[in-house]
């Protein structure tokens, strides 16, 4: 579980259809980040940790998940 990410999510007050159309990827993307059970490719990442202002190594790090 990306715990960060979920973190961030309900930090903002917003269901995983309205995060996951803030940051331009399907629903069940954004479920399989969550959950760690797919990763970003290193573009993606990019994309999705400069709207969240985040480092994008933040998806790849294993303490982090």
């Amino acid at each position: 579980m990306r715990d960060w990410l979920v973190g961030k999510r309900q930090a903002l007050g917003l269901t995983q259809r309205e995060f996951a159309a803030l940051l331009e990827i399907p629903v069940s993307t954004l479920a399989a980040y969550e959950q760690a059970a797919r990763t970003p490719t290193v573009a993606r990442a990019k994309a999705l940790a400069q709207k969240l202002d985040v480092a994008w190594e933040k998806f790849f790090d294993s303490d982090q998940n």
